[in-house]
Protein backbone atom coordinates (compact mmCIF):
# COMPACT_ATOMS: atom_id res chain seq x y z
CA UNK A 1 0.00 0.00 0.00
CA UNK A 2 1.47 3.34 -1.07
CA UNK A 3 0.99 6.32 1.20
CA UNK A 4 0.10 9.44 -0.75
CA UNK A 5 3.18 11.35 0.41
CA UNK A 6 5.37 8.58 -1.06
CA UNK A 7 3.53 8.18 -4.35
CA UNK A 8 6.03 10.40 -6.18
CA UNK A 9 8.69 7.74 -5.59
CA UNK A 10 6.79 4.48 -5.99
CA UNK A 11 4.53 5.49 -8.91
CA UNK A 12 5.43 4.75 -12.53
CA UNK A 13 6.11 8.44 -13.24
CA UNK A 14 8.31 8.64 -10.14
CA UNK A 15 10.32 5.62 -11.24
CA UNK A 16 10.76 7.10 -14.73
CA UNK A 17 11.97 10.37 -13.14
CA UNK A 18 14.49 8.48 -11.01
CA UNK A 19 15.69 6.61 -14.11
CA UNK A 20 16.15 9.88 -16.00
CA UNK A 21 18.13 11.38 -13.10
CA UNK A 22 20.69 8.56 -13.07
CA UNK A 23 23.59 7.90 -15.41
CA UNK A 24 23.82 4.46 -17.02
CA UNK A 25 24.88 2.09 -14.25
CA UNK A 26 23.58 4.43 -11.52
CA UNK A 27 21.88 2.77 -8.56
CA UNK A 28 18.55 3.48 -6.88
CA UNK A 29 17.68 1.71 -3.61
CA UNK A 30 14.10 1.70 -2.35
CA UNK A 31 12.98 0.43 1.07
CA UNK A 32 9.55 -0.84 2.03
CA UNK A 33 8.17 -2.31 5.22
CA UNK A 34 5.82 -4.46 3.13
CA UNK A 35 6.28 -6.88 0.22
CA UNK A 36 5.05 -5.77 -3.19
CA UNK A 37 5.01 -8.60 -5.69
CA UNK A 38 4.71 -6.35 -8.75
CA UNK A 39 7.13 -3.59 -7.74
CA UNK A 40 10.22 -5.29 -9.20
CA UNK A 41 8.39 -5.68 -12.50
CA UNK A 42 7.46 -1.98 -12.47
CA UNK A 43 11.12 -1.11 -11.87
CA UNK A 44 12.14 -3.29 -14.81
CA UNK A 45 9.54 -1.59 -17.04
CA UNK A 46 11.03 1.77 -16.02
CA UNK A 47 14.44 0.64 -17.35
CA UNK A 48 16.15 -0.85 -14.32
CA UNK A 49 17.91 -4.13 -13.65
CA UNK A 50 16.47 -5.21 -10.29
CA UNK A 51 17.55 -7.20 -7.25
CA UNK A 52 15.20 -7.54 -4.27
CA UNK A 53 16.49 -8.34 -0.80
CA UNK A 54 14.59 -9.18 2.36
CA UNK A 55 16.22 -7.90 5.53
CA UNK A 56 15.19 -8.56 9.14
CA UNK A 57 12.71 -5.94 10.32
CA UNK A 58 14.60 -5.67 13.59
CA UNK A 59 17.62 -7.25 15.26
CA UNK A 60 17.04 -10.93 15.78
CA UNK A 61 13.85 -11.07 13.71
CA UNK A 62 13.31 -14.39 11.96
CA UNK A 63 9.68 -13.85 10.91
CA UNK A 64 9.35 -10.17 9.98
CA UNK A 65 11.21 -8.72 7.02
CA UNK A 66 11.50 -5.41 5.28
CA UNK A 67 12.27 -5.22 1.57
CA UNK A 68 14.91 -3.32 -0.35
CA UNK A 69 14.96 -3.12 -4.12
CA UNK A 70 18.30 -2.32 -5.70
CA UNK A 71 17.66 -0.93 -9.16
CA UNK A 72 20.53 -0.23 -11.56
CA UNK A 73 19.87 1.93 -14.60
CA UNK A 74 20.50 0.05 -17.83
CA UNK A 75 20.30 1.47 -21.32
Amino acid sequence: MIQMENERLYSNWGLRSAHAALKCGGMLAIWSAYPAADFGIRLEHAGFEVEERGVPAFTGSKDEFHHIWFARRVD
